[in-house]
């Protein structure tokens, strides 16, 4: 088993979302939307994640466990998914791909995430699935994703 900590889960419709509210630059819009976000100080701040977790790999599934973030004095998450468990069978997977958004925000910080399409219930499902990092560390947050994305083709093939 092999375990990623501080990764990021997405979907293609909240990064649009994301996108769409940071471009407005309309902060009355931004406080009152569901989307997850990071209160600094007085500000909220949309993020491009609406959980935040740990990823363990096996050689029959994929699971995700959503972590509380620590809450700090001048920093605080709002909306995440802190309750969030996601099993996914590698029998279950269609696809194992990267998704880049067309039209980010700032494309240094455009992650190039791992998109999992998967059957569940009969019904197909995605995610975006990311390591997790902030800012100057966007190397970081490459490295870790493409590990990640290696260990799933390595688990699927």
């Amino acid at each position: 088993m092999v375990e990623f900590n501080n990764i990021w889960l997405s979907s293609i419709d909240h990064l649009n979302t994301f996108i769409e509210l940071t471009k407005s630059k309309d902060k009355k819009l931004i406080k009152k939307s569901y989307i997850s976000k990071v209160r600094i100080m007085f500000d909220q701040v949309p993020v491009v994640f609406y959980s935040k977790g740990n990823l363990s790999i096996n050689e029959h599934e994929i699971i995700f466990t959503s972590l509380q973030p620590k809450r700090g004095l001048l920093k605080e998450y709002i909306n995440l998914n802190n309750d969030l468990h996601i099993k996914i069978e590698f029998d279950q997977i269609e696809e194992i791909t990267r998704y880049r958004h067309s039209s980010p925000f700032i494309e240094y910080y455009n992650t190039e995430w791992i998109q999992i399409k998967y059957i569940k219930n009969t019904i197909s499902e995605d995610i975006l699935i990311s390591q997790g990092g902030y800012g100057p560390s966007m190397k970081k947050i490459k490295e870790g994703t493409d590990e990640i994305y290696n260990e799933l083709k390595s688990n699927t093939l």
